[in-house]
């Protein structure tokens, strides 16, 4: 079966988004974890 032009392009551009969505998780999680890692130093420090 043959896709339509919309439908192939609804899936390249879910697929970016998806691909953006997941690197702003990991941005978001990337910097929580630095302020842990912060916390936790300085909780050790003490």
């Amino acid at each position: 079966m043959k896709k339509s032009p919309l439908s192939q392009v609804k899936e390249l551009f879910g697929d970016k988004y998806k691909e953006e969505i997941k690197k702003k998780l990991n941005l978001k999680r990337a910097i929580s974890n630095k302020k842990t890692l912060k916390l936790l130093k300085k909780q050790g420090n003490k």
